[in-house]
């Protein structure tokens, strides 16, 4: 009772769209060798379909294009490695003493100020907030003096108002 143009699906194609019971069951078990009884904590056992879909999501290959590639070394040839090698040397022995040094002479004349100021200026409180500002500012200073960081102001500066927010915008180059 078929017309033309339509396709007899047999019964053996309807099989294979059903879902297999067994493919639910923990691997080792089948029903045709029952320890027992089918039970349904048997059934509701989806560790072996998880492990599947974790494996295919590993092995996925959209997954596959966020996968960072481990860079080419660009230094090992021999005109870029000399030059390479000296930018260790001034980076590493020479930058990097200098940099701590800035930075350990601003803590140790912040703190030499901060501390006797902090203390002795107790009943000044107008004089001792003016010094203490100005030795954050300094220390501030040394922070972006050892980054070899430079501070450009741009525009007018703002009026102090009470309980105003300033907003500020940093940029690199």
């Amino acid at each position: 009772m078929s017309s033309p143009g339509t396709l007899k699906i047999s019964s053996f194609e309807l099989d294979l769209d059903r879902p297999n019971i067994e493919d639910y069951l923990p691997s080792g078990s089948s029903i045709q060798e029952p320890r027992g009884k089918l039970r349904l904590r048997d059934l509701l056992d989806i560790s072996l379909t998880l492990t599947e879909a974790a494996g295919a999501i590993v092995d996925d290959s959209f997954t596959r294009c966020f996968k960072s590639n481990p860079p080419e070394p660009w230094n090992w040839n021999v005109y870029l490695f000399p030059l390479w090698c000296c930018g260790v040397v001034i980076r590493y022995f020479i930058l990097f003493p200098v940099r701590v040094v800035v930075l350990t002479t601003g803590w140790i004349i912040f703190l030499s100020s901060f501390i006797p100021v902090h203390f002795l200026l107790k009943g000044h409180d107008k004089l001792r907030q003016k010094f203490e500002r100005v030795l954050v500012e300094l220390i501030c200073s040394f922070f972006v003096a050892s980054w070899t960081g430079v501070v450009k102001y741009h525009g007018p500066r703002p009026s102090l108002r009470p309980k105003q927010v300033h907003l500020t915008v940093v940029s690199t180059i």
